[in-house]
């Protein structure tokens, strides 16, 4: 499934909103899943910014990577992969493919968040999972880089006033050092409340 790429939160500010471009970045702040009216976005917990922070990550490069430009979202093409569950979590990988005609570079953790049909987050959005080191990726043309994605299971054994589950429309993703969106089509249910907070994203890596 293709992605759409944006920015920090609060990332809905702006005027009339545009619908994604399934598999292209999109860097328009208002771009939603729909077409229905604007709503402002108001992120809470982990912030999506954290993860365009690099500065506390190894940039050991893998391949040249040192001499490569960063990846830019118009060369992207981002998709949800191995989704599976158990243990009351659900799993899954970002794939990030290098579409343009040269090599680029990734470093760092994706901004991943649940949304639902009107563009508003649920939930916080995805906080570091920093027991892998982030190192720099190079993706030579049609190249693939992931990252790990962990997320509660629904409810997930917690109560209805614990959890408040919603329906989520689709998966917002920010390429690591981009403030470009990437809107995922995802259909599931997911807790809104924070203290109910499941969703983890690990650093871009090799395919393995």
């Amino acid at each position: 499934m293709a992605l759409t790429a944006c920015g920090p939160g609060n990332d809905d500010a702006g005027s009339t909103p545009k619908p994604s471009r399934v598999g292209a970045a999109d860097s328009s702040a208002d771009s939603l899943a729909s077409n229905g009216p604007r709503n402002e976005i108001q992120d809470s917990g982990a912030s999506e910014d954290s993860a365009r922070d690099d500065s506390d990550v190894d940039s050991t490069s893998q391949g040249d990577g040192d001499a490569v430009a960063q990846c830019e979202s118009g060369n992207l093409k981002v998709a949800m992969e191995n989704r599976e569950g158990g243990g009351g979590m659900t799993n899954f990988q970002l794939s990030f493919q290098n579409t343009g005609d040269n090599p680029c570079s990734l470093t760092g953790f994706p901004g991943v968040s649940f949304r639902g049909r009107d563009g508003v987050q649920i939930g916080d959005a995805a906080s570091r999972d920093t027991n892998s080191p982030a190192a720099r990726v190079t993706l030579v043309p049609n190249g693939h880089a992931v990252a790990e994605v962990q997320a509660r299971n629904g409810q997930s054994g917690l109560s209805g006033a614990e959890c408040q589950i919603k329906s989520v429309a689709f998966l917002r993703v920010y390429s690591p050092g981009s403030k470009d969106q990437f809107n995922i089509p995802l259909s599931t249910n997911e807790c809104s409340d924070h203290s109910a907070h499941g969703l983890r994203v690990g650093p871009v890596h090799s395919e393995r």
